[in-house]
């Protein structure tokens, strides 16, 4: 926000810095005032797990960055402009390297997030200063975050529609990666996150889908489609301050396909009736018939279980031969007004299953922006929430995994921290 509060008493400082002996450094930072509950002296005191004291207190006023360049606060000295002169960042075993001509740099990144209409600053001087801004910070990488997203305009500017990119959207949107590059920054491209579902897309049932077609995508062939036609357009725009389609310009370090999108923890509840539905529960099916043969060497397969209480493994109706296994989700169901748990054996089944349409999808995501000619890294999803090891799991099979934390997460929304600072 425009000011936060710091605890101005010499014993009390913003933060605490420990030196370890192999001459490394800890820093363990305060909370800051700039989520919309702690915006205000009030607010602080208000709570009693908050100093109620607010003597020595004083409001810090961030430093306009025409005063901060330059300064002992500046750390852009750091960066090493513009961002891709070694060529495009690629995964070397454990680490990432700018690749050129066979010439290998390690490159390590730390960076920050541009989200939703920050994403597509108003002026150049707009975007001159915001990348001045993450310069002076030292972030040597910036995820360009929902785009495609419910706030208009985005991507595709007003428009009802996901079929073709918003002219001066991407005017906006290109000199604001032009202006990041020629600084040393590097961008992180999320794919797909909350787009919405458009009447020209022509999908059915779409009282069922979510923005981003959260978990669907991971198998509905239209959905795939769709995604990749957006990823085609997108990638291949030519920026007009660099002369290169996105995918072709090497200050483009990461790819995400899909931001915090998962069918491990997804909520099948919520498309049971649709198509969407009915489509995974005929794939599970058929997974289940090739893997078991026969009903009955598929009772036994699920009987076993280590918990008195997990007593259900496949139920008298169901039949994968039928087709009428179903997909549980969260290892229970309610029966009657009863809920049964359904064995380890049967759960462990499910996850195998959801593993290997996620492994499938990442490969086809994979394989389609490689034909396109993408040379950087590229991840599944994101890691959110609590962070399941399967997510992990499925993700190593790709380049990286990409795992997110906030501060001050979308305070006064759109990350639109204060007039001009849209970074968080």
């Amino acid at each position: 926000g425009s000011s936060v509060m710091l605890n101005g008493n010499v014993d009390d400082a913003a933060y605490l810095r420990l030196e370890t002996s192999d001459g490394g450094y800890i820093y363990i930072k305060t909370e800051t005032g700039t989520d919309e509950y702690l915006k205000s002296l009030e607010n602080i005191n208000a709570d009693s797990t908050w100093n109620k004291d607010l003597s020595g207190f004083y409001e810090y006023e961030q430093p306009d960055i025409s005063k901060l360049k330059g300064s002992a606060l500046d750390a852009s000295f750091v960066l090493d402009g513009p961002a891709g002169k070694y060529g495009f960042v690629q995964r070397d075993c454990d680490k990432f390297v700018c690749i050129d001509n066979g010439n290998k740099t390690p490159i390590q990144f730390w960076g920050t997030n541009i989200g939703g209409k920050g994403a597509f600053p108003d002026t150049h001087d707009e975007a001159d200063m915001i990348a001045d801004s993450i310069a002076a910070a030292g972030f040597n990488i910036v995820r360009i975050h929902n785009v495609d997203g419910v706030s208009r305009p985005n991507v595709f500017g007003n428009a009802n529609s996901g079929k073709q990119l918003d002219d001066t959207q991407m005017e906006k949107l290109c000199y604001l990666l032009s202006a990041l590059k020629q600084r040393g920054i590097y961008f992180f491209i999320d794919l797909t996150c909350g787009r919405q579902v458009y009447a020209d897309d022509g999908l059915q049932d779409t009282q069922y889908l979510k923005n981003g077609f959260k978990g669907v995508c991971f198998y509905d062939e239209d959905i795939m489609s769709i995604l990749e036609d957006y990823s085609e357009m997108y990638l291949s725009y030519v920026n007009p301050y660099t002369g290169l389609a996105l995918k072709d310009d090497p200050a483009m370090a990461c790819i995400d396909f899909n931001n915090e999108n998962t069918l491990f923890s997804f909520d099948f509840d919520s498309i049971r009736g649709s198509k969407y539905y009915t489509e995974l529960k005929s794939l599970y099916n058929k997974w289940l018939a090739d893997k078991y043969g026969t009903r009955s060497a598929l009772v036994s397969a699920w009987s076993t279980t280590n918990m008195g209480y997990m007593t259900t493994g496949l139920e008298s109706g169901e039949d994968p031969s039928n087709g009428t296994v179903e997909i549980t989700g969260d290892g229970q169901a309610v029966r009657d007004g009863k809920t049964v748990y359904y064995t380890t054996a049967r759960q462990i089944d499910e996850l195998k299953f959801i593993g290997e349409v996620t492994d499938k999808y990442f490969a086809r995501r994979t394989q389609h922006l490689r034909n396109l000619g993408v040379k950087c890294a590229l991840t599944g999803n994101t890691s959110y929430g609590d962070l399941q090891p399967e997510v992990w799991y499925a993700n190593s099979k790709t380049d990286f995994v990409d795992t997110h934390l906030y501060w001050s997460h979308r305070s006064g929304g759109e990350n639109l921290l204060d007039e001009g600072t849209r970074f968080d």
